[in-house]
């Protein structure tokens, strides 16, 4: 954690490190560049998935980070926090849409009715669940954003 402590989010501990410059501009030249941390994706992942539901959360995450690894590098490394949080935005916003999406195509009535109320629930929950999400980034990003002006 390089001594820096955690930050809480949703009641999870996620570890920081502490670095020179992060600005809109991208890092400050004289800044170390960023390295993945997988041990401490590895962490944050596990604690997570004591808070979801389905068991393989953490390693869907930790697949989806490693597919980006290869096919982006480290490209995230040159991008500043506030535009991977307003990425995150993005992506909450696109789960409820296409929960939203999967919750009509129900309609279909192939799915017999109490089966399709609890999918209904279920989908429900990933919405609230996005929207929750979409609120804490949203702070996240005023925050980020109210650093950068004071500087």
């Amino acid at each position: 954690m390089n001594g820096a402590g955690a930050r809480l989010a949703h009641g999870l501990a996620i570890p920081h490190g502490e670095r020179a410059g992060d600005g809109a501009q991208g890092r400050q030249p004289w800044a170390e560049p960023l390295r993945r941390d997988e041990d401490r994706e590895r962490r944050v992942l596990v604690t997570a998935s004591g808070v979801a539901a389905a068991g393989d959360w953490h390693e869907l995450v930790a697949a989806r980070l490693e597919q980006g690894q290869r096919d982006y590098g480290d490209a995230w490394a040159e991008r500043s926090a506030a535009d991977l949080a307003a990425e995150a935005i993005e992506e909450a916003a696109d789960l409820a849409a296409w929960s939203l999406l999967a919750e009509q195509a129900l309609d279909a009535g192939d799915i017999d009715s109490p089966t399709a109320d609890r999918v209904r629930r279920l989908l429900s929950g990933a919405i609230s669940s996005a929207a929750r999400a979409h609120v804490e980034l949203e702070a996240a990003l005023r925050l980020l954003d109210c650093t950068r002006s004071e500087r």
